[in-house]
């Protein structure tokens, strides 16, 4: 257990802590990471897609908690291993294919995806169903995430933009998740 929260802990931590060995998007919201382009522009449909994730994400975990209580499962070891899954897929959607962005977002690339930081929040979120030390000081470490990253899309939208933002831009990436994601191979 210590392992498990150690690793999400420490990657929060990493998270709030303004640094370059994190990828551009996960540290767009810096103002060491903005980049201004110099057309003048407003980000356009920066919320697009948010809304409806959160609501496709609810519904799945909620329906999943559903199940395992209809069969007997739910305990904290079986939300030990649905935060576990839930962080599985968040790499395989980093890597691989993400349909969050392909259904909801509509993004080309993680880079400039809106919801970048709330993936600590996605994965930790089910574990409050039994509150503990490690349930509650992840969630609250992932709620610091989120409220430092919605923060600042409100006040700097600008920051948020591949057309506001040069260091969003494919010209800028050093990411190299491109040669990867299979939505980006098509596009």
């Amino acid at each position: 257990m210590w392992l498990v929260w150690g690793v999400l802990a420490w990657g929060m931590l990493f998270r709030l802590i303004p640094n370059k060995k994190i990828p551009i998007g996960a540290r767009k919201h810096n103002p060491c990471s903005h980049n201004p382009s110099h057309g003048g522009q407003k980000p356009a449909n920066i919320h697009k897609g948010a809304v409806a994730v959160a609501l496709f994400w609810l519904a799945c975990v909620s329906a999943a908690v559903f199940v395992m209580r209809l069969t007997g499962f739910l305990n904290p070891q079986t939300m030990i291993i649905l935060t576990l899954a839930l962080l599985v897929l968040d790499i395989a959607f980093i890597l691989f294919y993400c349909p969050l962005q392909r259904w909801f977002m509509k993004n080309h690339c993680c880079t400039t995806c809106r919801i970048y930081n709330w993936d600590y929040l996605m994965i930790a979120a089910p574990l409050v169903i039994f509150p503990s030390f490690f349930s509650i000081s992840l969630v609250i470490l992932a709620v610091a995430v989120v409220v430092r990253w919605e923060t600042a899309l409100i006040s700097h939208p600008e920051r948020f933009s591949a057309k506001t933002n040069k260091n969003l831009r494919c010209s800028a990436c050093t990411d190299k998740l491109c040669s990867l994601n299979i939505i980006k191979k098509h596009k």
